[in-house]
């Protein structure tokens, strides 16, 4: 006899209510897909990890969900029971299994889902021959985030050991609030007194015009379809990762934000604004209640800094980091209800008050194991793109490491990696002279600077002597060579 699924409704949290709206102007865009994946050395028993999978599902009611829009609101519609099928391919042994499995992730992380029907999360199984599989989720973002994604693969790897263990059973003590609850108390007078206060701050905050980040690119911006996303790894030597954890420490502050001063200090120079807004998302959950359920808690945060006056890189820090306290003791309010109250311009093409993303991932590097094997990250490239660039700097074994996600229509990947690389000199000379100010310190390493240099002299300026990657900034303006070299360090 057929299971009979009964249903619960709940409001949408605020920020799956603004997802919803962003999926109703393009339902097939699936720019908030997001994925994990993870290769498994042996092979896994699909039934036991079907049978993991189904107890993790009715655990976390996010994972049962899709919405309807009511008169009264997005309404959740939560299902008692809802099975997701585990979907196994196998692709063989062979040099060209992975290459073919990661083809068809990143096919399958481009489909979109229908928030309307859902379900909203799809689960893999890959064969590569007898001696490793792939796990990989695709979840829409309205019932997930980064958070979410570790409470579920570790809930997972806990079921599945225990399905496979000698008592072929494993329990966990049920979450301390569903996520159909947090969206109802974001939504009591309480909270909602709170977040009009602090409603209040932010339109003070972002007042008068906040100037969209452009930063220079040979390619026209397109003015619809779905930007093609690419991703570009750059790690930092170790010394530096120390130098600038020494820094935070002696400056009494965090690496955070020793590392966003830095970002916005790139940003000044690259675009010669003195008003400079990025956006940092923050995870959002704000009650130890929320910390073992999964659900959309994620929150983005406007960090909006002055840099007139020529601050020293002390400076910016200062600044930096009194930003970041007033906005972290008003982080309650959501993203898409500061944009409501602060009425950004939305004439220009691009997302509202933000179009660049900064984050530190605190993500020491570490195997986990599901079922005894040891496991490790299966990347692929999805092309998939939202913001026009996204920084996250995380902590690794080996040191820090950035990682930049870019708009792949408007940027090529050695753009990326100079920009990476004006990122890590600026920090380099920021750490060792941290009293100069931002707009002289330079963004070319010795070496790069000796090639301009050389080519600058041999040729006296002759056209077409610089190399390609400087002619640009060349033919822009003077002022533009001062923004790679350093407002003192270069004359013409």
């Amino acid at each position: 006899m057929a299971r009979k699924a009964a249903k619960t409704f709940a409001p949408a949290s605020f920020g799956q209510e603004r997802l919803w709206f962003v999926n109703q102007l393009d339902p097939a865009d699936p720019g908030y897909n997001v994925h994990f994946a993870c290769l498994v050395q042996g092979r896994v028993q699909a039934d036991l990890l079907q049978r993991a999978f189904d107890q993790l599902v009715a655990r976390h009611d996010s994972l049962r969900a899709n919405f309807r829009e009511t008169a009264e609101g997005v309404e959740q519609v939560i299902h008692a029971y809802r099975r997701v099928r585990l979907r196994i391919r196998d692709f063989g042994a062979g040099v060209e299994a992975q290459a073919h499995a990661r083809q068809f992730l990143a096919k399958e992380s481009r489909q979109p889902f229908n928030l309307g029907a859902g379900p909203l999360v799809r689960a893999y199984l890959l064969h590569l021959g007898e001696a490793s599989d792939v796990l990989c989720f695709v979840i829409h973002h309205i019932v997930t985030d980064a958070w979410s994604n570790r409470i579920l693969f570790h809930e997972l790897m806990h079921f599945y050991e225990g399905l496979a263990g000698p008592k072929r059973t494993s329990e966990l003590p049920a979450p301390l609030m569903s996520y159909a609850d947090y969206a109802r108390w974001q939504r009591s007078d309480l909270v909602l007194g709170r977040i009009e206060r602090q409603l209040a701050y932010w339109k003070r905050q972002l007042s008068g015009e906040v100037p969209a980040l452009r930063l220079s690119t040979e390619r026209r911006r397109p003015v619809e379809g779905h930007p093609r996303g690419a991703r570009c790894l750059f790690p930092l030597p170790q010394e530096l990762s120390d130098e600038l954890k020494g820094l935070a420490r002696k400056e009494r502050t965090t690496l955070f934000i020793v590392l966003l001063a830095g970002f916005q200090g790139l940003l000044a120079r690259y675009t010669g604004l003195l008003d400079i807004a990025v956006g940092c998302p923050i995870a959002g959950r704000t009650r130890r209640e929320m910390e073992s359920t999964i659900g959309f808690f994620i929150n983005t945060l406007v960090f909006r800094v002055d840099h007139s006056g020529r601050p020293s890189f002390r400076q910016l820090l200062a600044r930096v980091q009194r930003v970041a306290i007033e906005a972290y003791m008003n982080q309650d309010a959501p993203f898409q209800k500061v944009v409501e109250v602060v009425q950004p311009d939305r004439s220009r093409n691009g997302a509202p008050l933000v179009q660049i993303s900064f984050q530190l991932r605190n993500e020491a590097g570490r195997n986990e194991s599901i079922g005894g094997p040891s496991t490790q990250a299966f990347p692929f490239e999805t092309g998939i793109g939202v913001f026009e660039l996204t920084v996250s700097v995380a902590e690794t074994e080996k040191g820090l490491a950035v990682l930049v996600e870019y708009n792949a229509d408007l940027f090529d990947q050695p753009a990326i990696l100079r920009l990476c690389g004006n990122y890590r000199n600026l920090l380099q000379a920021s750490t060792a002279n941290p009293d100069c100010p931002v707009a002289s310190l330079p963004l070319l390493s010795e070496q790069e600077r000796g090639q301009v240099l050389r080519a600058r002299k041999e040729t006296a300026g002759a056209e077409g002597s610089l190399p390609e990657w400087f002619e640009a900034q060349v033919a822009r303006s003077p002022e533009a060579v001062a923004l790679v070299f350093g407002e003192e360090s270069l004359t013409y």
